[in-house]
C-alpha cells in the first residue's frame, strides 16, 4: 500500500505495523492522515477503516472531497462522485462509544474477518478514556494478531515550545521508552511557520524519529491547507 507521498513509501504499509503520527495541534496531522488513508481507497482499492473522535462522518467525506477535487470544502455539491466511491470502500466510525480501546479493537477485529480491512486510521490518541501504555500495548497486539497496518495520531505537549529549536523529539513523550516498545515507526509533524508566520510559509517537514528505514531523515511536503492537502515537495 503507498502513502500517495514519494519520501513515505518507505513505511511500506502492506507490512502489519503500528505508526504514530505525532505532533502539535494544528500543524496538519490529521489532514496529512487523511490524504494517506486517501490514497490507500481511491488509488489501490484497499478497504479501510476510521475511528474519528472529533468530526463527522460528513465532515471527513467533504475534506477528503476537496483534496480529491481541488475544490474548497463550500464549492463542494453533495453528489460528488469521488464522495460515493468513498463510502463504498471506507468505513467510518464515530461517536463516544469509541472513546474505549477495547470497544476500538472489537470492532476493527469484525471488519478484518468479515471484510478484510487492513489499513486503519485512529484520530486521535489523547481523546481515548485509557493511558498511552494500555491504548498502544492492545493496538500492537492487535497489528500482530490480526496482520494489519494502523496508523493513530496524538498531540505533543507545550513543553516543546520552551526550546528554540520546537521540533519534536522522542525524548518528548512522557513514557518514551514505551513507545518505543510498542510502536513499528514514530513520524514527527512540524511547520516553521506554526511559530514564525514570514518563515518557511506552507512548507512541512515530517521527521522520521523511529523506523526500519530512514530514521533520523527529514521529509519535506508542501501544504494547500485551502483544499485539505498536503503535496510532494519539489
Amino acid at each position: 500500500m503507498r502513502t500517495g507521498f514519494s519520501d513515505l513509501d518507505f513505511l511500506h504499509l502492506e507490512e502489519p505495523k503500528l505508526i504514530l503520527l505525532s505532533s502539535r495541534p494544528g500543524m496538519g496531522k490529521s489532514t496529512l492522515a487523511l490524504n494517506i488513508a486517501t490514497n490507500v481507497v481511491l488509488e489501490q482499492e484497499n478497504l479501510m477503516m476510521m475511528f474519528n473522535l472529533e468530526s463527522s462522518k460528513e465532515s471527513i467525506l467533504k475534506k477528503i472531497a476537496s483534496s480529491q477535487l481541488m475544490k474548497k470544502v463550500e464549492e463542494l455539491q453533495t453528489e460528488e462522485e469521488v464522495i460515493r466511491k468513498l463510502e463504498d470502500k471506507l468505513y467510518i466510525e464515530e461517536g463516544i462509544e469509541f472513546r474505549k480501546v477495547k470497544r476500538i479493537c472489537s470492532k476493527i477485529s469484525k471488519r478484518v474477518l468479515n471484510d478484510g480491512v487492513k489499513f486503519v486510521l485512529i484520530d486521535y490518541m489523547d481523546l481515548l478514556e485509557e493511558t498511552e501504555e494500555v491504548v498502544l500495548e492492545s493496538l500492537k497486539e492487535l497489528v500482530e494478531s490480526l496482520k494489519i497496518t494502523i496508523l493513530i495520531l496524538s498531540n505533543l505537549s507545550r513543553k516543546i515550545e520552551e526550546r528554540m529549536d520546537h521540533r519534536p523529539l522522542l525524548t518528548d513523550f512522557r513514557n518514551q521508552k514505551m513507545i518505543e516498545k510498542n510502536v513499528d515507526s514514530v513520524l514527527f509533524l512540524y511547520r516553521d511557520d506554526y511559530y514564525y508566520q514570514d518563515k518557511n510559509k506552507d512548507i512541512a517537514e515530517v521527521i522520521v524519529a523511529k523506523s526500519a528505514e530512514n530514521e533520523g531523515k527529514t521529509i519535506k511536503l508542501a501544504c494547500l491547507f485551502e483544499y485539505h492537502k498536503f503535496v510532494d515537495f519539489h
